[in-house]
């Protein structure tokens, strides 16, 4: 059973800790609208969305790992906080926001990165040249990009699991790339037309995708290309599939290639 009152005293105080003020009063005044929003009916507690069927809801817990466990406890404040914002409360965003951002490190993508595109309906990203899925640190240099192309440039704000990228600027890979240089490994700056040739290599070593550079970026923030795009998540604060938002429960999962999933 999940109330909006008996979440966790851990969830509680995470909730407290990220959405503003304004905002958090909000979620706990049940009389502040008139409706409650999709899916919850009145309790002596306020808003529920209680399952009729504990046992199944019980049941579908144990299969959820500590971090979609969390994800979940969290989702009724995100569900209402977006009914406010739809409903005109438009400071709401920025809580909106801080739980998103919260929930994506939860389910380990915990790096903001951006891509640029003429296609403004992308919700999964086609495997490109070299096998992998270019991205950038800084919303300018995914700007450029869309600089080749014709059309209407869009940004996507995105967030993209890092933990298994291989790193050009690690010491331990040093003695691999002078095997790929025909220069001292120390002046090597990442440049891209030195690692895609051996993207193939890369992933046979089990890495989901490595930095490179490729000449407007920078050594401290350079491009990333990746393999799979299930590593690959919308970190945009509400997004919408048939013009209904996806529930933060069903964002940020590993196992699907969308970015909106």
């Amino acid at each position: 059973m999940v109330t909006m009152q008996r979440n966790s005293s851990y969830i509680n105080r995470i909730a407290e800790s990220l959405i503003d003020g304004d905002d958090y009063d909000y979620i706990y005044d049940p009389e502040h609208k008139e409706r409650p929003p999709s899916g919850y009916f009145k309790t002596e507690h306020g808003w529920s969305n209680f399952q009729e069927n504990p046992q199944q809801q019980n049941s579908q817990d144990s299969n959820l790992t500590t971090s979609q466990k969390q994800v979940q406890a969290i989702s009724p404040y995100y569900d209402k906080l977006v009914e406010s914002y739809e409903f005109g409360n438009e400071k709401a965003l920025g809580s909106i926001q801080k739980i998103v951002n919260w929930s994506a490190k939860q389910m380990g993508y915990d790096l903001v990165a951006y891509h640029g595109s003429n296609n403004p309906n992308i919700e999964v990203f086609n495997i490109g040249m070299n096998n992998a899925i270019f991205v950038a640190q800084e919303r300018k240099e995914a700007f450029l990009h869309t600089k080749r192309r014709d059309g209407q440039p869009k940004i996507y704000p995105l967030v993209i699991n890092s933990k298994k990228l291989f790193d050009f600027r690690d010491p331990k890979n040093k003695e691999l790339i002078k095997k790929w240089v025909f220069f001292n490994p120390d002046n090597f700056d990442g440049h891209y037309t030195y690692l895609e040739p051996h993207s193939e290599e890369i992933k046979a070593m089990g890495y989901d995708g490595f930095y490179l550079t490729e000449g407007t970026d920078t050594y401290e923030k350079p491009n990333i290309a990746i393999f799979d795009p299930s590593k690959i998540k919308s970190i945009e604060p509400i997004v919408y599939r048939n013009r209904k938002v996806v529930p933060l429960s069903e964002r940020f999962n590993p196992n699907s290639n969308s970015i909106y999933n």
